[in-house]
């Protein structure tokens, strides 16, 4: 997968939060660390590892064991167990900024508060760290099901904060 890999549509990522999914891309993982630098090798190996994948599916788990190794090596995140997506990895607050913008907010646990462009999670996983009552927006359906199983304790809402349904639900209590 290159810099404009699959777009992510809600099947797909249906498909990796799955336990198939998720076990693909370990499987994936492993099959890229046996054939470094060699894409089809290690698409064949993942293939052999997984039995039956679909072509999307196979590319799939291949971009998500890769950008584990970009976040780690380009941006020292340890992203196991997470759901990513190019733009949303090179867009993330790394997650020791994340951690210290919500010490510098200073609010009490229990605190809600909204994530107006929660992309994957990095800020709402942080904030939900520190016992905040987290609602976290996301105005891409895929994206929002990376978010759901990236931070499971915070509430999810698909769309744009601008949009007047969204901003008046976002802020209820």
């Amino acid at each position: 997968p290159g810099d404009n890999a699959l777009m992510l549509t809600s099947q797909d990522a249906d498909w990796l939060v799955s336990p198939a999914g998720l076990d693909a891309i370990g499987l994936a993982a492993q099959a890229r660390s046996r054939h470094p630098g060699q894409a089809t090798a290690a698409a064949n190996a993942l293939q052999g590892l997984c039995g039956p994948l679909t072509a999307v599916q196979r590319s799939l788990a291949l971009a998500q064991a890769e950008l584990y190794d970009l976040a780690n090596l380009r941006y020292g995140i340890d992203a196991a167990g997470l759901l990513l997506t190019r733009d949303g990895l090179e867009q993330a607050t790394r997650p020791e900024i994340s951690a210290e913008r919500v010490r510098n907010l200073g609010l009490e646990t229990g605190t809600p508060i909204v994530d107006a462009t929660a992309g994957l999670g990095f800020d709402a996983g942080a904030l939900v760290a520190a016992g905040l009552q987290v609602t976290a927006v996301e105005r891409d359906p895929g994206v929002a099901e990376l978010l759901r199983h990236n931070v499971s304790g915070a509430r999810i809402i698909v769309g744009d904060i601008t949009d007047e349904p969204c901003s008046s639900c976002a802020c209820q209590r």
